[in-house]
């Protein structure tokens, strides 16, 4: 299933014109993790062999882990100084150390998983974006639908934004 479904991913980011090449290996961790320099990112054995998961689940995971990659490559200091930038999505130069407190539905999160970090914040706006194939409406959609602040939406413009330029 994962072989389907990094070809499905590539073509996403294909479609939004995006080519971030990346390795994908297993791992015995016990949770999924990516070294941005490497462009490798590690699926523990869970992820990996579950049939639970659904193929639109692993799809953002390997997006969302393709947005570090991301972040490593193109989102350059002068950028996450921005305060603009920093008001949408945090503060990205902070070191990378997880809150793993308890987490609880906001509306100014595109998920829950997007509060532990600003930059698992930018990657989780980067998978939705990419897995709407960068169609700003659909994702306008998506995020109508499940109830998201015009924050969320910003922060996806922003995305919108951001990657026509590099194209």
């Amino acid at each position: 299933m994962v072989g389907r479904t990094c070809q499905i991913v590539c073509q996403k980011m294909s479609t939004v014109g995006l080519r971030i090449p990346h390795k994908v290996h297993y791992n015995g961790h016990t949770e999924t993790w990516v070294n941005e320099k490497q462009s490798t990112i590690f699926l523990n054995p869970e992820d990996r062999k579950s049939k639970m998961l659904a193929q639109q689940t692993m799809q953002h995971l390997l997006l969302h882990e393709i947005g570090h990659i991301f972040v490593k490559k193109f989102i350059t200091r002068k950028i996450k100084k921005d305060p603009e930038f920093a008001k949408l999505f945090g503060d990205l130069t902070k070191h990378y150390r997880r809150k793993l407190t308890r987490i609880t539905t906001k509306g100014d999160f595109i998920s829950n998983y997007a509060q532990v970090h600003p930059e698992d914040n930018f990657c989780e706006v980067f998978a939705v974006y990419c897995s709407h194939e960068g169609k700003i409406r659909k994702v306008y959609k998506h995020l109508k639908k499940a109830r998201k602040s015009h924050v969320v939406r910003k922060q996806a413009y922003w995305v919108h934004k951001f990657i026509k330029k590099l194209r």
